[in-house]
């Protein structure tokens, strides 16, 4: 919906943007840990943020000079020479000087292709990338060829100076804030014009009223006696804001939380708001007690993050078995898996021979009472996919929906009723189903008889069938033309032949659940729902797998997903996949006021953007040494490693008998080492880190 209502304000503003965005980075090329943002991508996030605060699109352009201003102080005073052509002089007598070399060396050599690279670019008049800059500021030579490289390196570094990088920045900046702001608008006069209304109107809305309409705060003040609030910790701030509006209007409240789960950042939580709020209340009180656990788990997470956090007072962390389930939570387990291999995929791999051999073989425990907890959703993927090649199923979508070959014979199906010309479809039905006639010897057939074959494949009762529908599809809805679809194709049956019939017929599932936002979409744009339509949405809008579920599934999830639920034993993954350490305070992000002003917590925070301009690993000493040593950044790598540690927390609370921590050893023939960067940010207050872990296991 906010792509529709913004698209010609973003296209508008895009002529201006993407020259500088090239320039500076930010066009989304790239790939892997190379990849680059996209300005699209982070004026989206300015315009979340904005509203998750209730920032109007006037504060968003003071956010706009502010982060310009801010952003300014960690760069050089703009030169008055011209660097470019300095540079270009530099560049041209160093690449003379390397060619003249009969065998340069490796360095040397390395350089060399930097500066024709470089000096290829400046000649035909590109746009040079400000990152370009930064290799010739690091550029060295082999030391045998006797090259001078103090001058170039001297002038590449001075690009904290340059002028044109000093006003790509500022125009950046600005630009992507005006195109935020004017986005803003645009999408709420769509939706005040088709009479639209989100998630977050709904809560600006109840929050306007209980500000500004009396007649509203009198009818609440007399239907409602007491307020409730669940899972305060991972309240938004706009969400704060209300409740604390309501909790006047209801004169009594009562908020539930644990701010050692507060893991939702990225949805738009603030845990640091939310802990200023929290020390408004008058009264609390701390349950003391585990109900899930067994007695060593509880002991070991009370050791551990007793030790780890710090701020909290240990009365708020530690707890204790109650005397009514003494007996029944009396003992637990916890044990280390050393997997010794050297990637991801032999992590994965290690991680699901544990799970089948230790878990499910030597402890006999049930697919269904385990859950591997991974970080991120490609890792969850790639265990998932390494227990099934071993014969264990589990519960992660197993790739994009289309690949599925029940999705894909239906989607032929849909096709061929769509087009009767459509050979391909045709063909693709006929390959797929194993009760057409010519399943076995189709490609043959069709090699030798060629396009008069499709006149003896049409005559099977499956496409008859298929072609009756065609013929009613203006009297048919798309679900009801997807369900015909499925039944004429006997899908029920074929999937009882295939491995996973049950995985199978959720996905079939799935794609009836795709149908239904297809409705959704045509609903809200106020069009004609169609097959061609949900055709055309099903290849536009990736969809996932279902899960897999069932008796002796393993729930392979993220450690967010898990936050809530509970598990006999869990297995902890990715527990080398800490933070990035590199500039967090690089991107977008919300800056809290100067003060908290409990009745209105939402005064003065503003966003604050600040675009990196080199990726993936490279470092600049003299730009990352300024970012390091500011506030922001300090505050931004703090933040980063205490949710970190509140998500191990949650990982490590989910088990209620057993618990494993899975993580890789690397055996070199000096040392061997075990991959634990994640654990490490469990500190004590004196530096030394609370876990310490036997090599040899």
């Amino acid at each position: 919906l906010f792509r529709i209502a913004t698209e010609y304000v973003i296209e508008r503003h895009a002529p201006g943007i993407e020259p500088v965005a090239k320039r500076l980075g930010h066009d989304g090329s790239g790939n892997s840990y190379q990849r680059q943002p996209e300005w699209r991508a982070e004026m989206l996030e300015i315009v979340k943020l904005a509203r998750a605060n209730s920032i109007s699109a006037a504060t968003l352009l003071i956010s706009s000079k502010q982060s310009w201003e801010s952003y300014q102080q960690n760069l050089e005073t703009p030169m008055e020479i011209d660097l470019d052509a300095n540079l270009q002089r530099v560049a041209q007598e160093l690449a003379e000087q390397i060619a003249a070399i009969p065998e340069p060396g490796g360095d040397t050599s390395k350089l060399y292709e930097m500066l024709q690279s470089y000096l290829r670019s400046f000649n035909r008049v590109e746009v040079i990338p400000w990152k370009e800059f930064v290799p010739l500021a690091k550029g060295r030579a082999t030391k045998r060829d006797k090259i001078d490289t103090s001058e170039i390196t001297t002038l590449a570094s001075r690009v904290l100076n340059h002028p044109g990088f000093h006003a790509d920045v500022e125009q950046f900046i600005r630009r992507v804030f005006a195109c935020a702001a004017e986005a803003l608008q645009a999408y709420d006069e769509y939706k005040r014009v088709h009479g639209l209304m989100d998630y977050t109107d709904q809560e600006e809305k109840v929050l306007e009223l209980a500000l500004e309409n009396e007649s509203f705060r009198a009818s609440m003040r007399e239907r409602i006696d007491q307020m409730m609030v669940d899972e305060f910790q991972d309240t938004s701030p706009i969400q704060l804001a209300l409740f604390l509006q309501l909790h006047q209007l209801a004169g009594k409240s009562t908020w539930v939380g644990d701010p050692k789960q507060s893991i939702y950042k990225f949805r738009g939580s603030d845990p640091q708001l939310m802990e200023q709020a929290a020390k408004q209340v008058s009264a609390g009180e701390t349950l003391p007690y585990s109900w899930r656990s067994r007695e060593l788990l509880v002991t070991l997470t009370n050791e551990v993050f007793t030790s780890a956090f710090h701020s909290i007072p240990e009365e708020l962390i530690r707890l204790r078995i109650h005397e009514d389930r003494k007996e029944e939570a009396a003992g637990g387990w916890v044990e280390q898996w050393h997997l010794v291999t050297t990637n991801k995929p032999g992590e994965a791999s290690a991680i699901a021979a544990g799970v089948q051999e230790q878990l499910i073989g030597e402890r006999g425990i049930k697919g269904h009472d385990i859950a591997v907890l991974c970080r991120k959703n490609d890792e969850c993927t790639s265990i998932a996919a390494a227990l099934e090649a071993i014969g264990v199923r589990a519960s992660v979508a197993a790739g994009d929906l289309l690949a599925a070959r029940e999705v894909q014979l239906v989607v032929a199906g849909l096709r061929y009723v769509q087009d009767a010309y459509d050979s391909l479809a045709l063909a693709e039905i006929i390959h797929l189903s194993p009760y057409h006639s010519a399943h076995e010897e189709w490609l043959p057939k069709a090699v030798s008889a060629g396009s008069a074959v499709h006149e003896i494949w049409k005559q099977d009762t499956m496409i008859a069938e298929l072609d009756t529908l065609r013929g009613a599809l203006h009297h048919r809805t798309p679900m009801e033309a997807l369900e015909l679809t499925i039944d004429a194709l006997q899908l029920t049956r074929t999937v009882s032949l295939w491995p996973r019939p049950e995985q199978r017929m959720a996905n079939l599932d799935a794609l009836r659940g795709v149908c239904e936002r297809y409705y959704e979409r045509a609903r809200i744009q106020r069009g004609a729902a169609t097959v061609a339509g949900l055709l055309s949405f099903l290849y536009d809008t990736p969809s996932a797998q279902a899960s897999g579920s069932g008796d002796n599934t393993v729930q392979v999830l993220t450690y967010h997903t898990a936050k809530g639920l509970e598990w006999p034993v869990v297995v902890l993954a990715s527990l080398d996949d800490a933070p990035a350490r590199k500039l967090p305070a690089m991107g977008v992000h919300v800056d809290p006021a100067p003060k908290f002003d409990p009745q209105d917590p939402l005064a003065d925070r503003s966003i604050r953007f600040w675009p990196s301009w080199y990726f993936g690993r490279t470092r600049f000493d003299l730009f990352d040494q300024r970012i390091e040593g500011t506030i922001e950044n300090q505050i931004a790598q703090q933040e980063a490693e205490q949710e970190a540690q509140r998500l191990l927390y949650v990982g490590m609370t989910r088990a209620r008998d057993g618990l494993v921590f899975a993580f890789r050893k690397e055996e070199r023939k000096t040392k061997t080492t075990v991959k634990t960067a994640w654990l490490d940010l469990l500190k004590h207050a004196n530096g030394d880190t609370v876990f310490t872990w036997p090599q040899e296991r």
